[in-house]
């Protein structure tokens, strides 16, 4: 059974390409806002939006519902024709307004609308809840990673450790996220300071897990160029995440992430070079890998008693011939130190 919704004084909006979602609604006393920023009335998770975009309010007579800019955004379109800055445009039934590269499309109130479920668009993001949201992610990121660290490489550290790391954490990401929302104050005219500690969060998130594939690599396949290999593929992916997030949000940039991509493809360069020129002198390295094991776990291969045997005579079969000498009496010391020099 259809639930239809007939007030006609408010303002019904919803996702373009969404035909079954419940429109958001806004009643007609309420001034709202649309933008990517948490203090909207309306939350849209796009990050080629501004913080705040648009503001819908009622006119003067209070029959009609109206747009305007704020602070002269960019990316936002109206039946896919550009607003300019500080004119009002009287919304009817039907239009689009496209904000970065979501679509909303503006409902009459006076035309029934078929309810069938929430439009939430990350609604969970906005106000105090969002900050709230924010700070409580990172905080977990941190811990999560001290957690492995604890897990797989020093079981010894206790709560003391783990505190200080988040909160040195939180101290660097804000500087970071800080220094970000200056660059969109300068290009964007908009802060979004918590959008930014957001993406790092998210970053954070999806690359300090990978952070031990190369120890474990190195530890499981005895192969440093294969650790070092590994290492390398993380910073970059580390570096192009960070860049396209921070950039897309912080400027006007088309293709934040072509431009990530550049700057990577860039590293890439300057990483090839440095292991290039770094190769003859690691070449007469021993194959053995210097990353310890895991502490708590052993992610290596099984290794029989008698396989271990083996590979131990194989090893003193290699070594130099003055190893077939006889040990030297344990009575004379002076004698087994010049025989450990040779």
């Amino acid at each position: 059974m259809e639930v239809v919704n007939t007030r006609p004084a408010d303002l019904l909006i919803r996702l373009a390409d969404d035909s079954e979602a419940i429109p958001r609604l806004f009643e007609a006393t309420e001034s709202c806002t649309i933008g990517r920023g948490y203090r909207n009335q309306l939350v849209i998770n796009d990050e080629y939006a501004d913080a705040c975009a648009v503001q819908l309010s009622r006119t003067a007579d209070q029959q009609f519902w109206q747009l305007m800019l704020v602070d002269n955004s960019v990316n936002v379109r109206l039946n896919d024709r550009p607003l300019e800055a500080g004119a009002h445009y009287r919304i009817e039934n039907g239009d689009e307004l496209t904000i970065g590269k979501t679509t909303l499309v503006l409902i009459d109130p006076d035309v029934p609308v078929a309810a069938a479920r929430p439009l939430n668009l990350h609604r969970w993001q906005g106000g105090f809840l969002g900050i709230l949201f924010t700070l409580a992610s990172l905080m977990l990121v941190l811990a999560g990673f001290q957690g492995l660290e604890w897990l797989l490489i020093n079981p010894t550290s206790n709560w003391r450790e783990t505190l200080v790391f988040v909160t040195a954490g939180l101290m660097v990401a804000s500087m970071w996220a800080g220094i970000w929302a200056l660059v969109g104050k300068l290009f964007r005219q908009q802060a979004a300071f918590f959008d930014h500690l957001l993406a790092l969060t998210t970053v954070l998130a999806i690359t300090m897990p990978l952070e031990y594939v190369p120890d474990w690599l190195a530890f499981t396949t005895n192969t440093p160029l294969l650790n070092r290999i590994a290492d390398h593929l993380i910073s970059l992916l580390l570096v192009f995440l960070l860049i396209s997030k921070h950039m897309a949000l912080a400027t006007r940039l088309k293709r934040p992430r072509m431009v990530a991509a550049m700057a990577t493809l860039i590293l890439t360069g300057i990483l090839a070079v440095n292991e290039f020129n770094s190769f003859e002198s690691r070449q007469y390295w021993p194959s053995y890998s210097n990353s310890l094991a895991p502490a708590s776990w052993y992610l290596g291969p099984v290794q029989s008693p008698d396989e271990y045997l083996d590979e131990l005579g194989q090893l003193l079969d290699q070594m130099p011939a003055a190893a077939d000498e006889p040990m030297p009496d344990d009575t004379d010391p002076e004698a087994l130190i010049d025989m450990m020099n040779e």
